[in-house]
């Protein structure tokens, strides 16, 4: 017995067809790597995200980027990391927006500080510290975590105020 489709069943599969349009060209599928950089930024400590965002920010690198690149943020104290794609890049300025963030640093404020001590970040040589309220006087450098130097400030230095 033959089946002859009825109109009602040719109207629904022509509306369930995909356009031929809807196809992924081959021109337009490669590697990300050919397509967009991965950039590398180890900001100063005290920058902020929201400071990052700023298109005037990038003017040293603005000519280094293009659209569709990803940079990637780590502060050197560790604070905060974060993703970012490029929308738009010139020769002095580049548009980005933020696609991941991640606050890395939950410590109190509190923490960082005894009566008589604290703890502070310095530099990428020196790292975390403790130094003397006094007058500034490192006593012990060199911890890689803010939580090492509070851990020793705390067990090595006066009361908490």
């Amino acid at each position: 017995m033959v089946q002859v489709a009825s109109p009602v069943a040719k109207t629904e599969a022509k509306t369930n067809a995909v356009p031929l349009s809807a196809k992924l060209h081959q021109g337009r599928f490669g590697l990300a790597q050919s397509a967009r950089n991965f950039f590398y930024v180890k900001p100063t400590v005290g920058t902020t995200p929201e400071q990052v965002v700023v298109p005037i920010y990038w003017t040293n690198v603005a000519a280094q980027l293009r659209k569709g690149d990803h940079i990637e943020i780590l502060t050197a104290d560790g604070g905060w990391w974060a993703e970012l794609l490029v929308l738009f890049a010139n020769a002095t300025e580049a548009r980005v927006i933020i696609l991941k963030k991640v606050q890395l640093m939950t410590i109190p404020a509190e923490q960082f500080e005894v009566a008589t001590h604290q703890v502070k970040w310095l530099n990428e040589t020196q790292l975390w510290a403790v130094l003397r309220k006094a007058d500034a006087q490192v006593i012990k450098d060199g911890c890689a975590e803010a939580q090492d130097a509070i851990a020793w400030m705390r067990g090595n230095c006066a009361v908490a105020a």
